[in-house]
């Protein structure tokens, strides 16, 4: 077993950390406590939700789920929704691509995995979890940021290429973040498809994620009235 965490939440029940088949056969008896709490994330890291069929169960599928996709290299955790059927993986972008996580879980007997069904990158600005949505479509799109919580103050937000765009020409998107508002949504063009950097800045503080191209390929929120 390794220090990795995951996290259930199956029907309303509380989350808990990491166990070992035996632990999970004493606790279903009543003979002992189940995990550990989860473990600090990195300070930048991708999360992404798989919609999985044949969940059935808030104790075994949880534990089957974990112990096949904890084993990848880059995985930090694993949260299995069995109400939902989602599972949700925290995971280094440069080790592990969303799709061969969805691959581990469909190869499993009794699961079916449609997919990614969002990717989000996930930076944390003074303590707190602000993650990303980058659009996919060859049209552009609209990049997607949200908040961990209610916030007091207003965001200022800043999008720009990390490499030189095939026109030659320099493009940013501004925009602020209303104190009241759980997310923004920014339009970005066509030349925004390569490699971008999202500044997020407030009271002088300020934080900066770059963002691959190679982790946009699920991570589509579509342009407005595309196909």
């Amino acid at each position: 077993m390794t220090g990795r965490t995951r996290r259930a939440a199956a029907g309303g029940a509380p989350a808990v950390g990491r166990i070992t088949w035996a632990a999970a056969v004493l606790a279903a008896a009543g003979l002992g406590a189940l995990g550990t709490g989860a473990p600090a994330l990195p300070g930048r890291y991708d999360e992404v939700d798989l919609v999985v069929g044949g969940l059935s169960c808030g104790l075994w599928c949880p534990l089957q789920l974990d112990h096949a996709l904890a084993r990848i290299e880059g995985v930090h955790q694993v949260v299995v929704d069995v109400a939902r059927g989602r599972v949700q993986v925290s995971y280094d972008p440069r080790r592990v691509e969303p799709a061969a996580l969805a691959r581990r879980v469909d190869a499993l007997e009794g699961y079916r995995c449609e997919g990614p069904r969002e990717v989000r990158a996930v930076v944390r600005w003074d303590g707190e979890p602000w993650s990303v949505v980058a659009p996919s479509d060859a049209k552009g799109g609209v990049l997607l940021l949200r908040a961990p919580g209610p916030r007091r103050e207003a965001v200022e937000v800043t999008v720009r290429p990390v490499e030189p765009v095939a026109s030659g020409g320099a493009w940013r998107q501004t925009g602020t973040w209303t104190a009241d508002a759980p997310e923004l949504r920014l339009p970005l063009g066509l030349e925004a498809l390569g490699p971008i950097e999202v500044t997020l800045t407030r009271r002088g503080s300020s934080c900066s994620l770059t963002i691959p191209a190679r982790e946009r390929g699920a991570a589509g929120v579509k342009s407005q009235g595309g196909p």
